[in-house]
């Protein structure tokens, strides 16, 4: 029998795969769809993103409310919102898109295509991410970053549902799901066009359902008890510093 780190480790690659084909299928990037919807009036793409991230909320949710997934043990739902992270980060993201032509998913992508370029971004992208976590970047994140931090109260997280708790009460949380769910299926199935599209429609099927399943195989199928860990999904930043840091140091870590 598997223990939970290998069949942790397994779903990765199965979830991985699934992303990887769904993204070479589609092109899924996030600069591409940007791209587009903006310069090329083509909004089928920045669609299916929508689709993928209705699939994604409804599965994660309904995995939470069947307590196969306790999401307050994520880096997401913490009691301080980073306003400064998220608007000075978002607006530094979205800069290094544009030099380098495609997104962090996009440059796995790319890579996996051939595209040697894209290691040279791999490489850059996962040591500033590694120096920012904690190394000497991680100085000036600290010092300049959070104190933008809005701070909540410790029994409190910054999911909406939980902000919307005292106007709600129970119902915040099915209320906020169900409009937002609605409001970006809608979007993506309105007008017909994605549904004309199926390599994309069946692209935002893909990725949302592989975001679910991450949720599901880090929070249940590969929970220990015994060495409880953060529940996680895929991401494109963070894992692309501990990848660089696992290359540089395996020879001198323990099993």
């Amino acid at each position: 029998m598997l223990s939970p780190s290998a069949l942790t480790f397994m779903c990765g690659l199965l979830a991985g795969g699934v992303l990887g084909v769904a993204g070479r299928a589609g092109r899924f990037c996030t600069l591409a769809m940007l791209e587009d919807a903006f310069f090329g009036a083509d909004t089928r793409r920045l669609k299916s993103f929508a689709l993928a991230a209705a699939v994604a909320l409804v599965a994660t949710q309904l995995l939470a409310s069947f307590g196969l997934v306790d999401l307050s043990r994520s880096i997401y739902l913490t009691s301080s919102i980073p306003l400064g992270g998220a608007i000075l980060g978002g607006f530094m993201f979205g800069i290094g898109m544009a030099l380098v032509g495609t997104c962090g998913f996009g440059t796995l992508v790319r890579i996996g295509g051939g595209d040697l370029r894209a290691i040279v971004v791999f490489l850059v992208l996962g040591v500033s991410a590694l120096a920012a976590m904690r190394g000497l970047t991680g100085f000036l994140r600290v010092g300049l970053i959070e104190p933008l931090s809005l701070r909540l109260p410790e029994t409190m997280s910054q999911g909406i549902d939980v902000l919307l708790s005292t106007v709600l009460g129970s119902y915040a949380r099915p209320a906020v799901v169900s409009i937002a769910a609605v409001a970006l299926a809608a979007w993506a199935l309105a007008d017909g066009r994605l549904v004309k599209s199926p390599r994309l429609l069946l692209s935002g099927l893909a990725v949302g359902s592989a975001v679910a399943f991450g949720w599901f195989a880090t929070g249940w199928l590969g929970n220990d008890d015994f060495d409880p860990a953060r529940v996680a999904s895929l991401t494109f930043v963070a894992p692309l510093g501990n990848t660089v840091l696992y290359i540089a140091t395996l020879s001198g870590s323990r099993a």
